[in-house]
């Protein structure tokens, strides 16, 4: 990987006076020699060069309002992965930035041999697919998301019901978008390698105007990759995200951002397991499959015509005021659209759909092909977030207050769909991709909409009694409606529920060093009827 970058800005003038201390060093010691032809005794005087150290990985604070301490004061496990970090692991997904967050798992092969049609994220054992959010505001739709756009990535752990309304009991994944700055710079990167691995990214930041604080920002990146390891698959993507801010360096400031991404990539259908190290046979009449020899990790088991196609849109406004450095007002809007159509060729190889016709010729052994998967959805969102936060005194007890007002609406629709047909088994060490399928066919028979409504509510307040002891509680109020609508052959359902969500958090923490805190917690999580995929039955 290349990284080419460029950065001007202004220089202080603390750097002139290093360089002439500097030159003052190196001319020292010919000074002292030549005192020393003349003198056999003598000390030459000492120089100090001092610098202050920054730490490229080390985030002070999350990007949330709600979160009004330093991370070492924040009564909750919270990893901040900055893209530094990403920057030179060369993770280029939400899937690879994860793996620096432990108990947060990134599994995308799902039961039956279907695999999972974007980000599969599970922290702690629970699926936390729908606890993503972009900006702190939740990101629905089935797409794998890149980091070309990403400052850092948030990692919260535990119960959030009181900071993001409904959501997994165990935590949320929060991306940081980039955002103007006043100066001028550069930054791309350009990839090429094994397995046909293209990528381009480009990092341009423009100041417009010094005087006024406005400045442009443009993000983009293609790419066009094989997978390692593994045969058809591939992941082709482009993106833009063009971003204008006015006012940085006033008390009001307006943040415009847009997303516009494409991808067009073979899904995989996972690599088989016959063969590996402490597998064992399906099936206890043919105990000779467990000595079978290992298949290639790299064999293929769908279709060359299986696909992956995402098309996502995201408008963002965001206006941030500054009353006083003690009273903050933030008030962010968005839209955003993502749209799937995507079909895997799902294979078997359990003991029922794993064939073995003559146990001592392996060209004979196959696997079914008769779980194909179909999707064609698409999920929008529109939410407008409120906060306001207030610095204040009570007696000897300071108050950090964050109170905000959150309207979204939720909307998913998806296509049902039924097969015709069988497809042909695949040979389970050398299947054929290109293969002919005649009389099976994939139709569609309906659709599903659903609709979720929230209107939300809440406040947080942390209390310093001194600086060894401070308090963190907050509470939430959500007021919901789901409609669903279900439209089949011959069946048609309309249901719909509605109702209150109430969380709340409580936090004591003692800090014995500067350095250090040490918490208890106890919050609470919640998620309603149809929170997940916006289906509901009766």
């Amino acid at each position: 990987m290349t990284y080419v970058k460029s950065r001007k800005h202004a220089q202080p003038r603390t750097y002139s006076r290093l360089s002439a201390a500097v030159a003052g060093a190196l001319l020292l010691p010919a000074a002292g020699a030549h005192a020393q032809t003349q003198n056999t005794t003598g000390q030459l005087p000492s120089v100090s060069v001092t610098a202050t150290q920054e730490s490229d990985f080390k985030a002070d604070k999350a990007s949330s309002p709600k979160y009004s301490q330093p991370l070492v004061d924040t009564p909750q496990t919270l990893t901040v992965i900055k893209k530094q970090l990403l920057d030179q692991q060369g993770a280029t997904t939400l899937t690879d930035a994860l793996r620096n967050s432990p108990g947060v798992g990134t599994f995308f092969l799902g039961e039956n041999g279907s695999t999972s049609t974007g980000d599969a994220i599970y922290m702690r054992g629970f699926d936390a697919s729908s606890a993503i959010y972009v900006d702190n505001v939740r990101d629905l739709g089935a797409i794998s998301r890149d980091t070309f756009n990403i400052e850092q990535v948030e990692v919260l752990k535990g119960p959030a019901g009181a900071d993001n309304g409904r959501g997994s009991p165990t935590g949320s994944i929060n991306m940081v978008t980039k955002q103007p700055e006043l100066h001028d710079a550069f930054n791309a990167s350009v990839t090429y390698g094994g397995w046909s691995q293209k990528r381009v990214t480009a990092d341009w930041n423009k100041m417009l105007d010094a005087e006024r604080g406005a400045a442009l920002r443009l993000n983009l990146m293609t790419q066009d990759s094989g997978v390692p390891g593994r045969h058809v698959v591939n992941n082709k993507r482009s993106g833009i995200a063009p971003s204008l801010a006015f006012g940085l360096n006033s008390p009001t400031r307006i943040f415009l951002n847009y997303l516009h991404i494409d991808q067009d990539n073979v899904p995989d259908g996972g690599a088989s397991t016959v063969g590996l190290p402490g597998y064992s046979s399906p099936d206890p009449a043919r105990p000779y499959i467990s000595g079978a020899p290992r298949v290639d990790s790299s064999n293929f088991y769908g279709s060359v015509n299986d696909f992956n196609k995402v098309s996502v849109d995201m408008l963002t406004v965001r206006v941030e005021h500054d009353f006083s450095p003690d009273l903050k007002l933030q008030n962010t809007a968005r839209y955003a659209k993502t749209s799937q159509d995507y079909l895997l060729t799902s294979y078997m190889a359990r003991a029922t759909g794993l064939s073995t016709p003559s146990p001592t010729d392996l060209s004979t052994w196959t696997v079914t092909r008769n779980l194909p998967t179909r999707r064609d959805q698409t999920n929008e969102i529109a939410t407008n977030q409120t906060n306001l936060t207030a610095v204040l005194a009570t007696g000897t007890i300071k108050h950090t207050l964050v109170g905000g007002v959150e309207l979204t609406q939720e909307k998913q629709h998806a296509a049902s769909f039924t097969t015709v047909g069988m497809l042909p088994n695949a040979n389970l060490y050398n299947p054929n991709p290109n293969f002919a399928a005649p009389g099976f066919s994939i139709n569609r028979t309906g659709y599903n909409d659903g609709k979720t409504d929230t209107v939300s509510a809440y406040l947080f307040d942390t209390l310093k009694f001194n600086e060894q002891w401070s308090i963190n509680a907050g509470i939430r109020e959500d007021h919901y409606r789901t409609t669903y609508a279900g439209n089949t052959p011959g069946n048609t359902t309309n249901l719909s529920t509605s109702g209150n969500l109430f969380n709340w958090k409580l936090a004591g923490i003692y800090k014995p060093t500067s350095f250090s805190s040490l918490y208890a917690l106890y919050a609470t999580s919640q998620q309603p009827p149809g929170s997940a995929n916006f289906a509901l039955s009766t």
